[in-house]
């Protein structure tokens, strides 16, 4: 089950204010809407339904798993096409590029949002950018690192919205000019961050100078289990931390460049696992209470029921895992539980409660009384002070 198209960042398809929403069935937990939708919806306890509002950006989860979208305002016909401006212009070596944008259509190896973030950038994949340029809410300026080579280009997406929250995004290839630089340099290229027990790998980016090129570590250390192999490293890492280092890129001319790089590797990812932890059994009529527990995963974790059905009185709440209530009918109850993390990862697990009847109400047997016999009764003393 999901939500409507639009309801990640896709400005032709966004919420409108004023436009019905109806969003099922299979909505088991939901977060974050926007104001005007309810869940449970008008349709049944697992739809939202309802009518947003009030324009702007939202976000929450929906069955464990996260969503985000815009509302917009209902005087938004659509989403609108960002504004390209002018670029920063300039001139060769160490002075301020020169880039010109032209529509292109590659898949975006960097995104930039006009808003100086203030608004997420729908989706597209979020990479540095090139060493030496930056972002502003006026759009992007740099320096050429010293002794970059020829000209080279990158594809720039941009994601824009107006003040209606209309959301429009559109890739340019930027074509970067440094004139008549030409000395030898390196940069990182932005190392991606590795995970203890996954393979690795990187290249460095050299320019400038005279090919071909050869490569050193001359200071600091790469993680363990990673190697360099000519300008790229690569292996599986056996220890997490930060790992700092230098490389040293020399032509054929023996002109040399250096530049300072950092790999961050991450412990190994623990699987999301579940258990039913023995529930406890109950007593029909009285107060049961048990939590079921994942572990491992990506948190937070949300829980679902499956399949099967709880004691009737017993709620199981989404965020918590906790199972609460007073069950009102006796019975052995089976179902399967279903634990949710942050990374989309999915684990289930089968269990059962038994619910005992209530014990009935403790009685004696009849008193037989003679017809005609009188009973003794003793009243206060109306005379008398109590």
């Amino acid at each position: 089950m999901a939500f409507p198209p639009g309801w990640n960042c896709d400005g032709g398809g966004a919420m409108t204010v004023g436009s019905p929403i109806i969003a099922g069935p299979g909505v088991l937990s939901v977060s974050g809407l926007p104001p005007g939708l309810i869940f449970p919806g008008i349709f049944g306890p697992d739809f939202v339904t309802g009518t947003p509002t009030t324009p702007g950006f939202y976000s929450g989860s929906m069955n464990g798993l996260p969503w985000a979208g815009y509302v917009r305002a209902a005087a938004t016909s659509g989403g609108i096409d960002p504004a390209v401006g002018s670029f920063t212009e300039g001139v060769a070596g160490n002075a301020p590029f020169t880039f010109v944008a032209v529509e292109g259509a590659l898949a975006p190896p960097y995104v930039v949002d006009f808003a100086a973030n203030s608004f997420p950038s729908c989706g597209l994949p979020a990479t540095p950018l090139p060493a030496g340029l930056v972002m502003t809410s006026a759009g992007i300026s740099g320096t050429v690192p010293p002794g970059t080579g020829p000209p080279f280009s990158f594809v720039l997406a941009l994601a824009v919205r107006d003040t209606n929250y209309g959301v429009g995004t559109q890739e340019y290839t930027i074509n970067l000019s440094t004139g008549g630089g030409g000395g030898l340099s390196i940069s990182c290229g932005g190392p991606p961050d590795g995970m203890v027990g996954d393979f690795y790998a990187h290249s460095f980016a050299p320019a400038g100078g005279t090919p071909p090129y050869t490569y050193a570590i001359v200071a600091g250390a790469l993680p363990p289990g990673v190697t360099r192999t000519g300008g790229s490293v690569s292996g599986v890492p056996t220890t997490a931390g930060v790992y700092s280092f230098t490389v040293r890129v020399t032509d054929s001319v023996a002109a040399t460049a250096d530049t300072g790089c950092s790999i961050t590797i991450t412990a190994a990812a623990v699987p999301l696992a579940l258990t039913c932890g023995g529930p406890p059994g109950g007593t029909a009529g009285a107060y049961y209470s048990h939590t079921f527990a994942a572990s491992g995963g990506t948190p937070p974790v949300f829980y679902g029921l499956v399949t099967g059905l709880l004691p009737a009185g017993l709620v199981l709440d989404a965020a918590s895992g906790q199972m609460a209530g007073i069950p009102s009918i006796a019975g052995t109850f089976a179902f399967t539980i279903s634990a949710t993390d942050a990374g989309g990862a999915v684990v289930t697990v089968n269990c059962s409660i038994t619910i005992a009847a209530a014990a009935p109400i403790a009685s004696g047997p009849p008193v037989a009384i003679p017809a005609n016999q009188a009973l003794p009764i003793n009243l206060p003393d109306p005379t008398k002070d109590c």
